[in-house]
């Protein structure tokens, strides 16, 4: 495979902007006990786009280039918002697949009859199962720390869905 490796300097030289698609190293922490959540390096989106990442995120990652690090604290208004007690259920064992344990993620159904993913929180001695959909980071303030490991002009596709389509 050949490599063309003056598109590769230029890229090099591209910083975030609008249109954008961008993938980062990634590593998110609890702010308040640090315990790390998730990391990777795989985080890919096109900066402007649909949401995939926080605004206050495209906030910090706007002009970086690439090797380039940032560090910010989300609260939870910023990031993935307030715990909801109304998106907890409980529900009957029996309308829980056999194998249901406490973590394990099940698609429930609300009262109005539209599903939703929902994680078991507990299985009570009384054959009640009580279940949780909101995000498992609801509630919390975080910490990340974003690498930027490239970056490249979004193509006109991914432009328009507003999310990464092909390798970045």
């Amino acid at each position: 495979m050949k490599v063309d490796l003056r598109a590769k300097r230029e890229e090099a030289g591209l910083g975030i902007t609008e249109g954008m698609a961008v993938r980062l190293a990634y590593c998110a922490r609890d702010a308040r006990t640090g315990e790390l959540l998730q990391y990777g390096d795989d985080l890919c989106y096109v900066h402007g786009g649909n949401g995939e990442v926080f605004p206050k995120v495209q906030q910090a990652l706007a002009g970086l280039r690439v090797g380039e690090r940032v560090r910010l604290e989300l609260a939870p208004e910023e990031g993935y918002g307030r715990r909801d007690p109304a998106r907890v259920l409980v529900r009957r064992r029996e309308e829980l697949p056999e194998e249901a344990t406490p973590g394990m993620p099940v698609e429930a159904t609300w009262p109005d009859g539209s599903t939703d993913l929902f994680v078991v929180i507990e299985i009570r001695d009384d054959g009640r199962v009580v279940l949780d959909a909101n995000h498992p980071w609801a509630g919390r303030r975080l910490w990340f720390e974003f690498e930027v490991l490239s970056i490249r002009p979004a193509l006109a596709a991914e432009r328009l869905a507003g999310h990464t389509i092909a390798p970045v």
